[in-house]
């Protein structure tokens, strides 16, 4: 079973996708850090016990939950994958090393900015721009 944690709405559309696709088992609605009690509290009450893997919203979630699983007794990535979003610097470093998906940070900028001069310009913008993003396979996934 493979498993979301995201800080999102249980209303949102994207949450829904991921179970309407069949890209995701279940998902876990949380927002934490580490040293966060919540995900403790999750893993005492057995949610999370039958995954074996979770995509998690942020790196820094993903570091918290890999820290409750630990605390339960789960290995990673042996029992469960985690994978993490934003491969920020200290993802590297984590115990197990964290895989991640990375953002393209300064082409994100620059795309903003480009839009927002033209917007500024009265020139037409696009509704929605796509940047590509890239895996970056580590131990914990």
């Amino acid at each position: 079973m493979v498993v979301l944690m995201a800080p999102v709405d249980d209303e949102d559309p994207w949450f829904s996708h991921f179970l309407r696709s069949g890209v995701a088992d279940g998902v876990l609605l949380l927002s934490t850090h580490d040293g966060d009690p919540l995900p403790d509290e999750l893993v005492r009450a057995g949610i999370p016990l039958a995954i074996d893997g979770l995509f998690v919203a942020n790196d820094i979630m993903a570091i918290g939950a890999i820290r409750a699983l630990r605390n339960a007794g789960r290995r990673v990535p042996e029992d469960v994958a985690v994978i993490g979003f934003d491969d920020i610097d200290i993802a590297a470093d984590t115990d197990p090393p964290l895989t991640t998906i990375r953002q393209p940070a300064a082409e994100m900028t620059r795309t903003m900015v480009d839009l927002l001069l033209r917007r500024v310009r009265g020139e037409a913008v696009p509704d929605a721009v796509l940047l590509p993003t890239q895996l970056v396979v580590r131990a914990s996934g």
